[in-house]
């Protein structure tokens, strides 16, 4: 990809119902054009913050990627996986999650931080429950 490519995807499709590995390839390549987010991000109308977050989805694990790419995990979600967990770990939560909005996502993140030891089939187990039981009692 080249910079005009980029720049053009980064304009053009990032609000659009674009491919999410395309617009990842488009940050990261402005990356190594202007030699930082910082930069790059002066380019296109996207926060620096932003233009990282799609630059890291670049280099996230093929699984997370093929979930994103498949459209069974939302960016936004795997964006939050890749800034909790571990390399190693990214592909069995994202795969825990598919389906799931942020949310959910959220409180089986939080509950796996606060149980570190857990495997995240026993975390995403204990949300489920949790989540049964406020049900009945709110019915």
């Amino acid at each position: 990809m080249n910079e005009i490519k980029a720049l053009a995807i980064l304009f053009t499709k990032r609000n659009k119902a674009a491919n999410p590995l395309e617009i990842s390839e488009a940050a990261k390549e402005l990356w190594q054009i202007y030699g930082s987010y910082k930069e790059a991000s002066k380019q296109v109308p996207i926060s620096e913050a932003t233009l990282r977050k799609w630059g890291m989805l670049h280099n996230a694990p093929p699984g997370v990627k093929a979930y994103v790419r498949e459209g069974k995990l939302y960016p936004t979600i795997a964006f939050r996986i890749m800034a909790v967990f571990c390399y190693e770990d990214q592909t069995e939560v994202a795969q825990a999650v598919l389906g799931w909005g942020l949310p959910e996502t959220e409180r089986l993140i939080k509950y796996k931080l606060q149980h570190p030891f857990w495997t995240i089939d026993q975390c995403k187990t204990e949300v489920i429950n949790g989540a049964i039981v406020e049900l009945i009692l709110r019915g």
